[in-house]
């Protein structure tokens, strides 16, 4: 039986039976508190999981790239035509917010924003399409969810806000070569 079922088959015997009071408690005369919510916000997530979300047309126009979500997680896909079967393109942590695909067919990666451990301290990642490794292209401190490529595909440009800050940093970087990140404007709180 496959793990979502025997979930599944829990929650229905819990919502039947009700949740059972702790044996520290005393619930004398007070009736189980029903699984009913529970067993809804399940059904509700299982559909999310099921969901794909278009995240961008693939930089050769053959096809489109998909987002599909898991448990632990979610993964990118490339469906080539319609009803044909998703290639993977990688896997996503559960913190990937945003995925950025280079216009430049010649660079065969993409950029991909980030946190570690719900931190909500975001950093900006390139992930090699033919290595299938990534690494990351900002400081690792600062905040940096949004990206854009150039129509070259040679730069991206991004925002950033360093922590204990209200200012927002604007920089441009070769993300093939990090150390050529540069600060090329600011905004004040």
């Amino acid at each position: 039986m496959a793990a979502g079922a025997v979930v599944f088959t829990a929650v229905v015997v819990l919502a039947i039976a009700g949740v059972p009071a702790p044996p520290s408690i005393k619930a004398t005369g007070i009736p189980r508190v029903p699984w009913s919510p529970l067993a809804e916000a399940v059904s509700f997530v299982k559909n999310m999981i099921a969901a794909e979300s278009l995240v961008d047309w693939h930089p050769s126009g053959e096809g489109i790239v998909v987002r599909k979500p898991g448990l632990s997680g979610s993964a990118l896909y490339r469906v080539r035509t319609p009803g044909a079967e998703p290639e993977k393109l990688m896997s996503l942590t559960r913190n990937t917010e945003r995925i950025y695909l280079n216009p430049d067919l010649r660079r065969n990666y993409l950029v991909y924003s980030d946190d570690t451990a719900g931190n909500e301290y975001s950093q900006l990642y390139l992930y090699d399409l033919n290595t299938q490794k990534s690494r990351r292209i900002t400081d690792g401190s600062s905040r940096h969810i949004h990206a854009v490529f150039a129509p070259d595909g040679e730069r991206l440009a991004f925002p950033g806000r360093a922590r204990n800050s209200d200012d927002t940093l604007f920089y441009v970087v070769d993300p093939l070569n990090p150390s050529t990140m540069r600060t090329i404007g600011r905004a004040a709180g």
